[in-house]
């Protein structure tokens, strides 16, 4: 019993450090060799980067990709090992092997996205939307409120839920940004995704998506499609 008793009490103190600790400062940490090497510059344009940085360190993230470019085939790829560094550490080399994107912490969720479209009123991120206060909802209730909400009242079909995992939100009127941030920070174990790595984007249409990964217990969730 009184192994049982501190075994708790020590696991209760290291969710508790860990939560009091910097998303920047964490440490990403892979679960098996490899499992947190990326290829740049592909890895930054298809989503890999910023998933291998919520993964491992188990910080909520939103990603936005920036526009697809040309890119000389010819091109050699360089390999990443992200295993040991500091997310802080991880989202300089990021922007440092592709200028054009940014980072950010809010409230312990990280943003990455375009430091072009940071105040682009077109961009969907940045559209300003109603606030949400709800006692329970999940993920793909806010999937669906904010696609509609960026698409201009038009709700489309989403996939059956995928996380059964359900959170409280209170969030006041603002961006899209703002809604996602909050739904991450009150989820805990997400990243959101802009577009879609799944589906892409057709012309005029708002992609959004999402995955979650394992919370410190190694309880691990679905992986969204």
């Amino acid at each position: 019993m009184r192994l049982v008793v501190l075994v708790v009490i020590v696991c209760s103190i290291s969710a508790a450090a860990r939560a009091q600790e910097s998303a920047l400062d964490r440490q990403i940490n892979a679960d098996a060799k490899g499992a947190a090497v990326v290829w740049l510059p592909d890895g930054m344009s298809d989503g890999m980067f910023a998933w291998r940085v919520a993964e491992s360190a188990r910080v909520p993230l939103i990603f936005e990709a920036s526009p697809p470019e040309y890119r000389d085939p010819t091109t050699a790829l360089e390999r990443i090992d992200l295993d040991g560094l500091t997310v802080r550490a991880a989202l300089d080399i990021l922007v440092a092997h592709d200028p054009r994107y940014g980072w950010e912490e809010r409230n312990g969720v990280i943003v990455i996205r375009p430091d072009r479209l940071t105040n682009d009123p077109e961009d969907r991120l940045n559209q300003r939307v109603a606030g949400v206060q709800r006692n329970r909802l999940g993920l793909q209730d806010v999937l669906a409120g904010v696609t509609a909400a960026a698409s201009g009242g038009i709700s489309r079909a989403v996939s059956p839920a995928i996380d059964s995992r359900q959170f409280a939100i209170d969030a006041p009127s603002g961006t899209v940004l703002d809604i996602l941030v909050a739904a991450a920070r009150a989820h805990g174990r997400v990243m959101w995704s802009v577009p879609d790595a799944v589906r892409g984007t057709a012309a005029g249409e708002f992609s959004l998506g999402y995955r979650t990964f394992a919370d410190d217990s190694g309880r691990t969730a679905n992986t969204a499609r």
